[in-house]
């Protein structure tokens, strides 16, 4: 027995159980349907469903129902289990309503017809004047991450036979005082000429972005398109509305017909919704089709609607064609076959694949690229061809098969290192380190001290010496200024005369390929120019004669922060290191040439005893 369990994101699982054959077959993948928020398909009565039933409203002088409320079916599904099924809203006062009757209460399927050849609701009547919506409130469905958010699409097929204005879809307040938030679908209508070529209708789509929200308080930008009342006519008319984060657009029939910006900026922000916030929104909205309400007044669709689609990104002009393109096709949920595309959901109209692409499955909305190594000659492919065995492709999408050339290594997979550059080879591929890297090309370091900051290197001042403003790994040293032009960094000490002498010395000694004698005449040298203090040293404690210094300059080096004794204890390890160390004829006092772990101990010992704790690198 086999057993399975199949999901998808945000719907419910599949549990497949068998004990024959089973085929695991590959299906089409839809991007416009993953992001899909809500999906209703009115000219199917079988998405109805469910019973809403409330108590009979009985307020004295407001109203005085006999009856309590039952209808069935009240839900239209919501096909993509995202957004929430839509319910037939009823009045609030049904004994006021002419036409609802309230003995055999009305439901969903009395308010479904035929309109120009389609299934749909229709709008206009009793049973439909307070349009449908989601029974959960905007603040629950934005917590609950329901509606649209970065962008979106709203799509409807409609038909409008009224001459007032009318709403389609709606989730927006808008009262005096507040500018608005939300988004909503109108259109708006002038009769007033009594020639009826010279009737208009106005599409408008509007909504409110983060960008334009005016201190909480909102701010509705819209876009708009008018077309002559014959031109739409009663007939069914396609629209789409995008928001893509910064701009409005407006479909209608295929065509774009309008764009605004959505804010005063280059980029709107997430959409904002009427949340219950106690300060400027006190009440519960709700997501309805059919009904709008803006700045008090109320406008009501007449005419019909049969299908409404909601997506959190916007579509395409070729996915908005597609859909346009769907009437003819009577709505069919035909897939399109392998070899060809629809645009919209993979289903008719249908497009075959152009050369280099393939489509393998039904109900594909794109073909596929062949990929390295594989070509499609023909339009209309349901895969590609392999070409001849060894020889591949230099890249993906061949639409011949001399295009089958030979293997290109470094674009279908090479292990040179991120630091390298690949070069394809015959039958194989070289890597070299970029400039400024050393390595075989599959591993590559840093170069430090070649004068070239690259990633990895705060610094590179053309040498691997300390005590400079950048040590020997190219970091930062504290006390410095440095600046860095054309790749090369140059270092300027910022501290007291006395703490750079004290670097420089360090630089000094770590740097010198010779002896340090020279090292310790410029650092005498350097704090000739620190003003010395009264006290002076005599003949005796001025140090033995391999410093090559006199009194006088040796009571410099101990003015301010170095002190004299220290100093000679470092000089006293240094010499014992370099005996140590190997180098016996280093312990005289003229051949002072040493080990570099020897020459490090030394300046670290300047620079953190003898010289009060000065804090650097060496």
């Amino acid at each position: 027995t086999i057993k399975a369990r199949c999901e998808a994101p945000e719907t419910d699982a599949s549990f497949v159980a068998t004990s024959g054959r089973v085929d695991i077959l590959r299906t089409a993948y839809n991007p416009h349907w993953a992001a899909t928020v809500g999906y209703f398909n009115f000219t199917d009565p079988s998405s109805f469903f469910g019973t809403y039933s409330e108590g009979r409203s009985t307020v004295q002088g407001v109203c005085s129902d006999s009856y309590d409320t039952k209808i069935s079916p009240a839900f239209a599904k919501d096909i993509s289990n995202r957004l929430g099924s839509l319910q037939l809203a009823p009045p609030e006062c049904k004994s006021k309503v002419d036409g609802w009757d309230v003995l055999n209460q009305p439901s969903l399927n009395d308010v479904i017809a035929e309109v120009n050849g389609v299934q749909a609701l229709v709008f206009g009547g009793p049973v439909t004047t307070e349009g449908l919506r989601i029974p959960d409130d905007v603040t629950t469905l934005v917590a609950e991450s329901r509606l649209p958010h970065d962008s979106m699409s709203l799509e409807l097929w409609a038909s409008i036979t009224g001459s007032d204005d009318g709403a389609l879809a709606s989730v927006v307040l808008k009262d005096p005082g507040f500018l608005g938030k939300g988004f909503y679908l109108v259109y708006e209508q002038d009769t007033s000429s009594p020639v009826p070529a010279l009737h208009t209708i106005t599409f408008v789509f509007g909504l409110s972005a983060e960008r334009n929200n005016n201190g909480g308080r909102g701010g509705l930008a819209t876009v708009r398109s008018t077309f002559p009342k014959l031109q739409i006519g009663t007939g069914w008319t396609h629209i789409v509305a995008t928001y893509d984060g910064s701009k409005l657009s407006l479909y209608i029939n295929g065509m774009l017909e309008g764009t605004n910006s959505a804010c005063a900026h280059s980029f709107c922000g997430p959409i904002t919704y009427p949340v219950r916030d106690d300060t400027f929104v006190h009440s519960d909205i709700y997501f309805r089709i059919g009904i709008s309400q803006i700045l008090g007044k109320v406008s009501r669709h007449s005419g019909a609607i049969a299908y409404l689609r909601m997506m959190r990104e916007p579509v395409s002009l070729e996915a908005v064609r597609a859909g346009y393109g769907r009437l003819a096709y009577a709505f069919r949920p035909t897939k399109c076959t392998p070899g060809h595309f629809g645009p919209y959901d993979g289903l008719e109209p249908c497009s075959p694949c152009q050369p280099g692409t393939a489509a393998a499955v039904y109900g594909m909305s794109e073909c596929e690229s062949c990929k390295v190594g594989y070509f499609a000659s023909e339009s209309g492919a349901e895969s590609c061809n392999l070409c001849p065995a060894g020889i591949l492709t230099p890249s993906e999408g061949a639409s011949s098969e001399a295009e089958c050339t030979g293997p290109d290594y470094c674009s279908i997979g090479h292990n040179c290192n991120a630091f390298a550059v690949c070069e394809s080879t015959p039958g194989s591929f070289s890597c070299t380190c970029s400039d400024g890297f050393q390595g075989d090309g599959v591993q590559c370091s840093q170069i430090c001290g070649d004068g070239k900051v690259v990633e990895g290197e705060e610094c590179d001042d053309g040498n691997d010496f300390n005590s400079d403003g950048c040590d020997g790994l190219c970091r930062r040293e504290p006390g410095f200024s440095c600046t860095t032009e054309q790749g090369r960094t140059s270092c300027e000490c910022i501290l007291s005369v006395q703490e750079c002498c004290v670097r420089s010395y360090g630089n000094c000694l770590s740097s010198t390929v010779d002896c340090e004698s020279s090292c310790l005449h410029s650092f005498a040298n350097c704090l000739k120019e620190v003003p010395a203090d009264e006290n002076q040293v005599d003949e005796e404690e001025a140090g033995p004669a391999w410093l090559d210094i006199n009194a006088t300059q040796w009571d410099l080096a101990n003015t301010q922060s170095c002190n004299r004794n220290a100093m000679k204890a470092c000089r006293l390890a240094y010499s014992r290191c370099r005996y140590l160390s190997g180098n016996e004829d280093a312990a005289d006092e003229d051949e002072a040439c040493t080990t570099i772990s020897c020459v490090a101990s030394y300046s670290q010992c300047m620079q953190d005893v003898a010289c009060d704790g000065i804090s650097f690198s060496t």
